[in-house]
């Protein structure tokens, strides 16, 4: 317990500060956090193998030596639902 002063317009009092000893579990949140992570993994490397295909259908119709994919779909666990696709050629 700690003892604060206050001004409160009348003169000083003192206050008791209880401190916050009981915990809260963030099981639930911690357990959506993984969930959402997982999900947006699996559609991460989802969207790669479309986009692979999708350059295979382009070398078809466009002449290019080599494709880059980068940014957030080349990486592991960066990718978010609004994330573009970056490609060079």
């Amino acid at each position: 317990m700690a003892i604060l002063m206050v001004e409160d317009g009348i003169g000083l009092r003192e206050v008791l500060l209880m401190e916050r000893t009981e915990r809260f579990s963030t099981h639930l949140l911690e357990r959506a956090l993984v969930k959402e992570h997982e999900e947006r993994e699996q559609e991460r490397q989802k969207r790669v193998v479309a986009v692979l295909g999708a350059l295979d259908a382009l070398y078809h119709q466009v002449s290019f030596d080599q494709a880059y994919i980068f940014g957030s779909l080349a990486k592991p666990h960066r990718f978010f639902k609004d994330s573009d696709v970056d490609i060079a050629f």
